[in-house]
C-alpha cells in the first residue's frame, strides 16, 4: 500500500490476469466534516449527499450516495477544506490475457 496525496493505492499481487477498476469508494470522516457542501458542489456526477445523522458538532456530514456513479476524478478530495474524504479504488481481476 502506498499513499499519493489522499488517494490510497493498494498494490496488486503478482498473477497472470489483469486488473481493472470497477468503482471508487469514498470514506468521509464524519467528525471532521463540517457540511460545507463544497465536495457536493464540485462533484461532476452528483455522487455525494448529506447523511441523515448528525456528527458531534451538530452537522449532517457528507457521504457517498451511489458508488457506481463515482468516476474517481478526486474533485471532492481536492475541494474538501477539512481533509475529511478518502478514496479507495475497488478492483476486479479479469482473467483473459493480452494478445501478442
Amino acid at each position: 500500500m502506498r499513499l499519493q496525496g489522499r488517494l490510497v493505492y493498494h498494490e496488486p499481487s503478482v498473477h497472470a490476469g489483469f486488473l481493472r477498476y470497477r468503482m471508487f469508494i469514498l470514506k468521509v470522516n464524519p467528525e471532521r466534516c463540517k457540511a460545507c457542501g463544497l465536495c457536493m458542489h464540485f462533484c461532476p456526477v452528483g455522487g455525494l449527499e448529506y447523511a441523515e445523522e448528525y456528527n458531534a458538532a451538530g452537522y449532517h456530514p457528507a457521504r457517498q450516495g451511489d458508488p457506481e456513479k463515482c468516476t474517481g476524478c478526486r474533485q471532492c478530495l481536492l475541494m474538501c477544506p477539512d481533509v475529511a474524504i478518502e478514496m479507495f479504488r475497488v478492483r476486479e481481476e479479469v482473467k483473459e490475457k493480452a494478445e501478442g
